[in-house]
């Protein structure tokens, strides 16, 4: 859900093995202390959020462990998730 952006001093979110379906939300893209998020293990679909993908490129987040496109879930840049 959208509201888990205001966790602002989260350091880890570890979604893994949930069954969660439907899309990343952006507001993930403001834990500016995120440093590992794994959603890996659910029908996630849609495109992983710039801003997550952002905190990525700025050396805060390690690449996001995800189920990517090429196995039917999430679609993400390389440089951002490592598919699982």
């Amino acid at each position: 859900p959208e509201a888990l952006g205001v966790f602002v001093n989260l350091s880890v979110l570890d979604l893994r093995d949930n069954d969660f379906t439907g899309r990343i939300p952006d507001g993930l893209g403001r834990l500016k202390n995120l440093e590992y998020l794994y959603v890996d293990g659910n029908a996630i679909t849609g495109r992983m959020p710039d801003g997550v993908c952002s905190l990525v490129e700025d050396g805060v987040l390690n690449p996001v462990a995800a189920d990517c496109a090429a196995s039917g879930g999430l679609e993400c840049d390389p440089d951002c998730c490592e598919c699982v």
